[in-house]
This record gives structure tokens, C-alpha cells and sequence, in this order.
């Protein structure tokens, strides 16, 4: 694993666009999401390892341009390690319910 979990956001003016930019990143990752905010496009992508390269984020730009849109903003993280399973189980913890429990 070359830096652990990756997180990309973007955030893409136009429809088109946004679909095009969805697109590259879909292909480059393993899950994808978008939604429309008042700002534009929120378009959010999940790897293992370093995602966001030069060459990405000039064809992300150059893809939401040839849409009619914009590319307005790019960042990427890394996610920290977590135990989901043991942090969903905390915070649900078992409840007795009636006699038999």
C-alpha cells in the first residue's frame, strides 16, 4: 500500500463537466461519488495510495473545459486507519430487553 487510503475531492461548476471529471475519476479509483451543492459539483473519489498526480489534474481540468464547465478546486487526503466495525459496536451498545436477556 504506497500511503494508505486516499481521498480526492473536487468541486466542478457545469453538469456536463462534472460528468466528465466523474468519469476520469471513476476510472482511476474504486468508489466514486457527486452530488449538486449551491457552489456546484461535489465529486468525491476513494484509492489506495497517492491518486492525485499532475496528469490527473490537468486532465480533470481539460475534461471539465471541453464540457462547457470548470474545474474550481482539487484537494486529496489521506484517511486515517480505523476499526469501523469496534467504533460502530461502541457506539451501539447492546440493550437488554425484556426477561429472557
Amino acid at each position: 500500500m504506497n500511503g494508505g487510503v486516499r481521498h480526492i475531492s473536487a468541486r466542478v461548476r457545469g453538469t456536463d463537466a462534472a460528468e466528465a471529471v466523474l468519469a476520469l475519476l471513476d476510472d482511476a479509483t474504486g468508489a466514486v461519488s457527486a452530488y449538486q451543492a449551491a457552489d456546484g459539483w461535489r465529486l468525491d473519489a476513494y484509492a489506495q495510495g497517492l491518486l492525485r498526480t499532475p496528469d490527473l489534474s490537468a486532465r480533470m481540468a481539460l475534461a471539465a473545459a471541453a464540457a462547457g464547465g470548470e474545474l474550481l478546486e482539487i484537494d486529496e487526503q489521506t484517511l486515517i486507519d480505523r476499526d469501523w466495525l469496534t467504533e460502530n459496536q461502541l457506539a451501539f451498545p447492546p440493550l437488554r430487553i425484556g426477561r429472557g436477556m
